[in-house]
């Protein structure tokens, strides 16, 4: 009965979690940048005004963004995206080759214009 019921426990923990942990692990490494910068600009927009659901849901459409293009996704210049109220801010190294790209991805997000400081 024990051993039954322990391969049924393997198994069904596989089904709920079929990736293993080196997996999960190797995932997140490849990600880093983005995980990242989405951290630091959550952290700084919560820090600097509290939990306002519209400003988060711009902040997470311009991450969005930026993480679902292949140029700037995972992309280590990249620093943090803020939203400010007349518009987005980031903050990249300045000899960043895709700034520009950052830029028109923000450009048509909403009412906002974008403006750039250096990291």
């Amino acid at each position: 009965m024990f051993t039954t019921l322990a391969a049924f426990t393997r198994t069904v923990r596989k089904l709920i979690f079929p990736l293993g942990r080196t997996a999960i692990a190797l995932l997140l490494w490849t990600n880093r940048h983005t995980l990242a910068l989405w951290f630091r600009s959550f952290r700084d927009e919560i820090q600097t005004n509290g939990v306002v659901p519209e400003r988060l849901r711009h902040l997470a459409t311009g991450l969005w963004a930026i993480a679902n293009d292949r140029r700037t996704a995972n992309a280590e210049p990249l620093k943090t995206l803020w939203v400010r109220d007349d518009g987005y801010e980031f903050a990249a190294h300045d000899d960043w080759a895709a700034r520009s790209v950052v830029e028109d991805l923000l450009g048509p997000i909403g009412p906002h214009e974008t403006s750039v400081s250096a990291a």
